[in-house]
């Protein structure tokens, strides 16, 4: 996992800081009450295996770190299950939101401004990482990966996920967001660190004039059954009925190798 040529810790910082991630969900103005309540909602309604993750995890008497928290939609739900949250973003404009959102809600949150690549923290400082739809983004991601396992705990656990290099997301975000620094997954990762990461089935589109490719059998729950996927301009598709929650766990070898079965995160 080499540093990405052309791209730079700046330029992702000022992509974000114009782009205050999570926004597409709402129209409303920023830091109302609508504001907040439609982007909670409507983030849960489409990522709709995170609040049984959630629910699963019990934090009391724990210290996590959030890497890359945005305005802080996840970090809040954290803090109500019980853990200590320090949650670090690269912008300041997302810290800002993230502040206001959790006084709305009523949590204690240490939100810092910090780089996925250098964590501003002592080795061995928390009992748990959390990190959702982040790491791919900074130019080098083996050092993230490296920075993750500086800071955690010996048997703390690392929540993470992230893109696979020909997932939907990564297909259709160039096009949604032209602005947009893309960031491929690389082949080949760091060796290590155990990550406990959800599956989804990806999905591809077939070339005109044959049959989408079959998804294998063993890896989905028996009663996968969606709706096809309508794309929206201004957010992402929402997902009919939703398979049950699979969970595995990889290492980052595992999960930065390109894969090559379909799926968001390769694992065995």
């Amino acid at each position: 996992m080499k540093p990405q040529p052309g791209s730079t810790v700046d330029t992702v910082r000022d992509f974000w800081q114009a782009h205050i991630n999570n926004e597409y969900y709402t129209e409303a103005e920023r830091a109302s009450d609508s504001y907040f309540d439609e982007i909670e909602e409507r983030r849960y309604r489409t990522h709709y295996h995170l609040p049984e993750l959630f629910a699963s995890l019990d934090g009391h008497g724990q210290r996590l770190l959030e890497v890359g928290c945005g305005i802080g939609v996840d970090s809040i739900q954290l803090a109500k299950r019980g853990f200590q949250v320090t949650a670090v973003d690269l912008t300041e404009n997302a810290l800002t939101v993230a502040r206001q959102f959790a006084a709305r809600r009523g949590v204690s949150i240490d939100f810092r401004l910090g780089n996925a690549e250098g964590l501003d923290f002592p080795d061995e400082s928390f009992d748990a990482v959390y990190s959702f739809g982040v790491l791919h983004h900074t130019p080098d991601i083996e050092r993230s990966v490296a920075e993750v396992r500086r800071v955690l705990r010996p048997a703390g656990t690392a929540q993470v996920m992230l893109y696979h290099r020909d997932s939907l997301v990564n297909l259709v975000q160039p096009r949604r967001r032209p602005q947009a620094v893309p960031r491929l997954l690389p082949r080949g990762g760091a060796r290590g660190l155990p990550l406990h990461l959800r599956l989804r089935p990806a999905r591809h589109k077939a070339p005109p004039g044959r049959p989408p490719p079959a998804r294998p059998p063993h890896r989905l729950a028996p009663d996968d059954h969606r709706r096809p996927l309508k794309s929206r301009a201004a957010r992402p598709p929402h997902h009919g009925a939703p398979p049950r929650p699979v969970f595995r766990s990889a290492s980052p070898t595992e999960i930065l190798d390109s894969g090559r079965r379909g799926y968001s995160v390769k694992c065995p």
